[in-house]
């Protein structure tokens, strides 16, 4: 886990540097780390990889970031229905 102090050095230095290339106050770097943790949910990382990957102590904190994707829905739908079929319901 990172300190406080390196972690807030790094998002103050994420903001300076986005703020030199025009983008938006109201991208975070939160928001990248959800799109990171998002992206990897579409791949079939599985939550540890996730969680690993982000630096998380806890999966919990892990799956909170990775948003579901339309793509996800339909994936899951689409095997809830094949389950479904071979288990003659």
């Amino acid at each position: 886990m990172l300190s406080r102090e390196l972690r807030w050095t790094f998002g103050h230095n994420f903001r300076q540097v986005a703020d030199a290339a025009g983008i938006s106050k109201t991208l975070q770097f939160r928001d990248l780390r959800a799109t990171a943790q998002t992206e990897l949910a579409n791949t079939g990382s599985s939550i540890l990889e996730m969680r690993t990957h982000s630096g998380h102590a806890t999966v919990v904190m892990a799956a909170r970031y990775a948003r579901p994707t339309v793509e996800q829905f339909k994936q899951g739908a689409l095997r809830e229905l094949q389950e479904r079929k071979r288990s003659g319901e």
